[in-house]
């Protein structure tokens, strides 16, 4: 039998492609270095840019708070309530010719209000006197998001309570909303050369506190209200969650 030669592969180089079987269920902005961020005023609009590199679908949209509730040990009923606004914008020009204005306009906005209470330490959402990161969600309707740069506004807006035999008198509570450690300094974040640093001019345009405490999102905000210098831009950087479950 004559000899067969060197062995050969016969197996060509291949590359194999995966795919994700459906859109992302969840995304989460900004990600890392969470921290506690200096509290936004009660109902203050604030808003965050949040870049999306693959296309997802959604039906709410979370921001992330520390809950701290005080416990009792008397018959009070501890009686907690909050409303919550968001909403998805982007950075348009309104206007023609010299006479134009930059605003963010709505894509969509959703609002929610929910009440929670706690009788005599014992029954009913006693959970809420743990200390926990728990999110606020506001449901928005399903709503696709495509890659991009978006501006998302949310606002929270809180109330208490404690009706019983003893004192009428609030129990005790923290909610210190989280974000990004990068902001924590309060300066005046990226603004062009060619722009006042007390303007809304900076790198993510729109980024910043509303001037006027909200009762609802609003279709359009003129982004010259939005305060987005020192303080203002370390409070908007909070954590948000967009999600469709």
């Amino acid at each position: 039998m004559p000899n067969p030669g060197p062995a050969t592969n016969i197996v060509t180089n291949s590359m194999a492609e995966l795919v994700s079987v459906s859109l992302p269920a969840r995304l989460m902005y900004p990600q890392d270095q969470l921290t506690a961020l200096s509290a936004f005023g009660n109902g203050s609009m604030t808003f965050q840019y949040v870049p999306v590199l693959n296309a997802m679908t959604l039906s709410r949209v979370d921001a992330l708070f520390g809950m701290s509730i005080a416990s009792t040990t008397t018959s009070n009923i501890y009686g907690f309530a909050l409303t919550a606004l968001a909403g998805i914008y982007s950075n348009t020009i309104s206007g023609t010719g010299t006479a134009t204005t930059a605003i963010l306009t709505a894509l969509s906005t959703g609002s929610t209000t929910v009440s929670y209470s706690v009788a005599s330490n014992n029954s009913g959402q006693t959970q809420l006197l743990q200390s926990a990161i728990r999110a606020i969600s506001v449901p928005m309707g399903f709503c696709s998001l495509y890659q991009g740069e978006y501006i998302i506004g949310y606002a929270l807006s809180s109330a208490t309570s404690s009706i019983g035999t003893a004192a009428n008198t609030a129990l005790g509570q923290t909610l210190s909303v989280y974000g990004g450690a990068q902001l924590q300094t309060a300066l005046n974040f990226a603004p062009e050369f060619t722009n006042a640093t007390a303007t809304s001019g900076g790198l993510y345009q729109g980024m910043g506190i509303h001037s006027v405490t909200q009762s609802a999102p609003l279709n359009t905000y003129a982004i010259s209200d939005i305060n987005a210098t020192g303080v203002n831009i370390s409070q908007a950087n909070i954590a948000l969650v967009f999600r469709n479950t």
